[in-house]
């Protein structure tokens, strides 16, 4: 295959970063937008057309059902831009018409949708990754191999602070229209949805969860979510997890969410983001690690752009993306068990099993 044909399953806010970021790649070609917004699909056709110079926008097919979009041959992918609570039915869609699909982020609103997920990605051997790009960050991709190796000896604890702007406008709380207020819009807030890059990070970086216990208010008015959070984590490997979580940073202070994961080792402190930093009484050992990381380190590490050439270069060559699907779903599980948790007022054991009320959305 020498290029690959992408349609774009959603044409809002994220649809926007998708669409630059494909279109700096020669091998691939947007062929297909699709929208229940026609407005929204034309200028989604538009950006296609001002990014990807060899592209004439009367050659872009636009649709408003992706069951039909789907059914159009000359796709061989798609990337699913839609709110969390609409992921599941149009990538099961896609995949079952054969599509590849890359899915923002979260995958979706509980698990049995994930799993859904997941099993038809399987059935149909269909190349299926979710949007969370920070691990192609190089401070974090350096922390994994630090924390795999064991190069910090046994991890105690880990901590991951994350602030963020609320994102929205006065009129969106005002009169309750904004997706993100709504939890059947969104799925949840800032443990879920608003958080979802630093907590899969997090969860990457450290492993599995055994327990979860949490705390969450809803500040904003008229908001059916959380936006402020806090966790303990106790992780499989034996250490302690704290989570901080606030989505209301006053106006003016953050033009951007921001957001620091510390790992406290035997061996030294390690601070992944947001910039990389060893600490240590031991200065040779601070210098050779640094020196031995920055050598070995060179995977991918552009983010966005990594993620997106990861998921083309898997469809090309037939093999898997660097990440398999399955990695993705502990981000919505450990949001799931949260919510469980803040509701019972009790730590929460994990896996969830299915027949967990928690289990669903």
């Amino acid at each position: 295959m020498e290029s690959v044909n992408v349609g774009i399953i959603g044409c809002g806010q994220f649809s926007s970063y998708h669409i630059r970021e494909l279109c700096k790649f020669p091998d691939v070609r947007l062929v297909a937008v699709c929208s229940r917004n026609k407005e929204n699909a034309l200028k989604s056709v538009e950006l296609i057309h001002e990014h990807g110079k060899k592209q004439r926008p009367e050659k872009i097919a636009i649709y408003t059902d992706y069951h039909e979009m789907v059914r159009f041959p000359a796709i061989d992918a798609v990337t699913v831009c839609t709110p969390p609570p609409a992921h599941a039915q149009p990538m099961i869609a896609a995949a079952k018409a054969g599509k590849h699909v890359f899915c923002e982020g979260p995958m979706a609103v509980d698990l049995e949708q994930c799993d859904a997920m997941i099993a038809t990605a399987r059935s149909q051997r269909i190349r299926f990754t979710v949007q969370h790009t920070n691990r192609f960050n190089k401070n974090v991709y350096m922390a994994k191999k630090t924390l795999s190796d064991g190069l910090l000896g046994k991890v105690l604890m880990a901590k991951m602070d994350f602030i963020a702007p609320s994102g929205l406008r006065p009129e969106d709380h005002i009169a309750h229209v904004h997706w993100r207020l709504s939890k059947q819009g969104s799925g949840g807030g800032i443990l879920f949805h608003a958080g979802r890059y630093a907590i899969d990070t997090f969860l990457w970086l450290m492993g599995d969860v055994h327990e979860v216990y949490g705390k969450m208010e809803s500040f904003s008015h008229g908001s059916e979510v959380e936006d402020c959070a806090s966790a303990t984590l106790n992780f499989s490997n034996g250490a302690i997890g704290q989570m901080f979580l606030m989505g209301l940073a006053p106006p003016g202070v953050l033009r951007s969410p921001f957001y620091q994961i510390e790992i406290l080792a035997t061996k030294a402190v390690l601070t992944v983001i947001p910039e990389w930093s060893v600490k240590s009484d031991n200065e040779d050992f601070t210098y050779e690690l640094n020196e031995k990381l920055s050598l070995e380190s060179s995977g991918p590490c552009d983010g966005w752009a990594s993620q997106l050439r990861d998921w083309i270069d898997a469809i090309k060559a037939g093999k898997e993306p660097l990440f398999p699907c399955e990695s993705f779903r502990s981000q919505v599980e450990l949001a799931r068990a949260l919510y469980k948790s803040v509701a019972i007022n009790v730590p929460v054991q994990l896996p969830l099993q299915k027949d967990d009320s928690f289990y669903s959305f």
